[in-house]
């Protein structure tokens, strides 16, 4: 945690501060040291955007830049057995 927070404007026009961490992720689209903004009960584990370096499966940089993923992280492995 970086100590800091972000103002996101979600998809409902709802205004929302959250915590920002810096992490480090390892997806089929990115892989890196990024900025993230910590969210409750997102809908998704992560979503890139304005990243440069974002790539789809065959290496192609992607022209949106803009990704979502899921993935099941160790932690949340545990919390469903």
């Amino acid at each position: 945690m970086t100590g800091g927070t972000e103002t996101c404007i979600l998809i409902d026009d709802t205004v929302r501060r959250a915590p920002v961490a810096e992490i480090e992720i390892e997806t089929p689209y990115y892989q890196g040291q990024v900025k993230a903004v910590c969210m409750e009960n997102p809908l998704h584990d992560g979503i890139i955007g304005n990243v440069p370096g974002v790539t789809d499966n065959s290496n192609d940089m992607l022209e949106t830049k803009a990704v979502v993923y899921n993935k099941v992280t160790r932690q949340k492995s545990k919390l469903s057995q």
